[in-house]
């Protein structure tokens, strides 16, 4: 064999040698990225592609908040187990009352995806699906806003299927903890006032109390049975403030922040109003149901040099029972509006019959 072809032996051989090797490489990638994982990987494996695109933006990797974990995991169970797809769960309960049931006393925004298998396969919890899940929450602006904010601090994530109806959900909890704050009584009588207590961590900055009646009238959510399509999963947000408590003596009027950008962004939210929970200007109202308006801000919490606050609130709009939204508002150096670190439920019983009022 002269050497022209002894080259060209040589050349081949490498050739189909490199052929096999990378043909084994890719299906290796594939079989990883394909491989099934159970809910627990799959939610873990969500968390850390998160912090990594966190950490890509050089914001604050996110920690597991046990109990964000816990709402996650529970409400996707839910959601494949009885066939419906909603904000708000088959009792009327929405993320924020599961969340302050649950325990939790931050700032939650849930994230709900849902997947439908057409094809008469099981969808399965993989790498790969994982990836999905994360390059949609990019995707999408408001889901966006939440998922790169530089205010949350913890994260939950559940994922669930049911290999029968071939549908799969997964959910992110996203939460801000900007404190320590002492349990709430989960119901009190009309006119009860309400104690409510706690240390804002640096570097946040005590702000205010508000509160704020939850009409059912116009956040109730007939849930989607059997239909898992997110174009069409319905809008959640968070009630409209009524009054604000702070460490000032004198009754006065906030006004609202009417930055037009930042509200014109929030107004064309698709899903869950995420960047109103935990960015928005003070009292910042789902643009849906009515305009922005200034709320009575009054004194009677007081607020010490090291963070710690302390007073007594009243939970009483227009002698309503039903469900209340207490916020922890803080502020922080060079932001011009204030950050909700903590939002809770309480139930607003009558006295009379002590029963729920028909509102709720």
């Amino acid at each position: 064999m002269n050497m022209k072809k002894l080259i060209v032996v040589f050349c081949l051989a490498i050739f189909v040698s490199s052929f096999y090797l990378c043909n084994v490489c890719a299906q290796g990638y594939e079989n990883q990225e394909t491989q099934e994982l159970s809910p627990e990987q799959f939610s873990d494996y969500v968390i850390q592609l998160i912090n990594n695109e966190r950490s890509y933006k050089g914001l604050l990797t996110l920690s597991i908040d046990p109990i964000s974990n816990l709402v996650a995991r529970e409400y996707a169970n839910d959601l494949v187990t009885n066939s419906y797809f909603s904000y708000c769960d088959l009792q009327g309960k929405c993320p924020d009352e599961r969340y302050t049931d649950a325990g939790g006393s931050g700032a939650v925004v849930e994230i709900i995806k849902g997947f439908e298998n057409y094809e008469g396969e099981n969808t399965k919890l993989t790498p790969l699906l994982a990836e999905y899940l994360i390059e949609a929450l990019k995707a999408n602006e408001d889901d966006s806003k939440v998922f790169f904010s530089p205010f949350i601090t913890h994260v939950g994530v559940g994922a669930a299927k049911n290999d029968f109806k071939k549908i799969l959900t997964a959910i992110v909890e996203l939460t801000t903890v900007g404190g320590t704050f002492a349990p709430l009584a989960p119901s009190v009588s009309l006119d009860e006032e309400i104690k409510v207590s706690g240390k804002v961590n640096p570097p946040f900055k005590f702000k205010a109390i508000s509160v704020a009646y939850y009409d059912q009238t116009l956040h109730y959510q007939e849930p989607n049975y059997d239909n898992f399509d997110n174009d069409y999963l319905i809008p959640y947000f968070p009630p409209q403030d009524h009054i604000a408590y702070g460490s000032k003596t004198k009754a006065r009027l906030v006004k609202l922040i009417k930055t037009l950008g930042f509200i014109g962004a929030i107004g064309a939210s698709p899903f869950t109003g995420g960047a109103s929970a935990i960015l928005a200007p003070v009292f910042l109202h789902s643009l849906q149901n009515s305009p922005p308006k200034e709320i009575p801000f009054e004194g009677g919490i007081k607020v010490s040099s090291n963070g710690e606050f302390n007073g007594k609130i009243s939970l009483n709009y227009q002698s309503m029972t039903g469900l209340y939204f207490i916020s922890v508002l803080a502020e922080l150096e060079n932001i011009d509006y204030p950050v909700v670190i903590s939002r809770r439920t309480v139930v607003v019983e009558n006295p009379l019959n002590n029963t729920l009022g028909s509102s709720r």
